[in-house]
């Protein structure tokens, strides 16, 4: 676990919304985000950065995601074969990197604000 990244002190630096100032999130990142700062502090910077980080991840991996399901999880090879499509690798290398340091943070067993 990161030093003291998931405490029962309110957050720092954040704005009324619960971001830290200066990050930019969207979609299925910011809702992760907002899920994981209503349910616990996240009061250090370090701790906010790598919270940042895996929130990019999982628009990342929506993107990966959105183009395995419109491509499809098998693809041709160009020489009549089939093989798994590429971007699965980094579906589940992204969705591995999330849960580590979701972990790593914390924030599965960590303590809950209430």
């Amino acid at each position: 676990m990161l030093g003291t990244a998931v405490t029962n002190s309110p957050p720092l630096a954040a704005d009324a919304a619960g971001i830290r100032k200066g990050v930019t999130l969207s979609g299925p990142g910011r809702d992760v985000w907002d899920r994981i700062t209503r349910e616990f502090h996240i009061d250090d910077c370090a701790a906010q950065e790598v919270l940042q980080q895996v929130c990019e991840a999982v628009n990342r991996l929506e993107a990966i995601a959105a183009r395995v399901r419109t491509d499809g999880e098998v693809i041709s090879d160009g020489k009549g074969g089939h093989r798994s499509h590429p971007s699965l690798r980094d579906e589940i290398l992204n969705r591995g990197f999330i849960c580590k340091t979701l972990r790593n943070l914390g924030v599965l067993n960590g303590p809950r604000k209430f």
